[in-house]
């Protein structure tokens, strides 16, 4: 799988919000942080692809 390419705002947006969940996700315990730390990284890698796929089409 090659690396999307994204426009700065938009990784900054993407890492401003993955941030701010784990330091939600920080304040819990157990099988709920466990939970909430594989829902935020699984969100954040849709979002990146989604996003790489949105970069690419407006591309070509």
């Amino acid at each position: 799988m090659v690396a999307p390419v994204y426009r700065s705002a938009q990784k900054d947006m993407i890492n401003k919000y993955y941030a701010t969940v784990m330091r939600m996700v920080d304040d819990m315990e157990s099988e709920s942080k466990s939970s909430l730390e594989t829902a935020a990284t699984y969100i954040k890698l849709e979002t990146e692809d989604a996003i790489g796929s949105l970069t690419e089409d407006s591309m070509g």
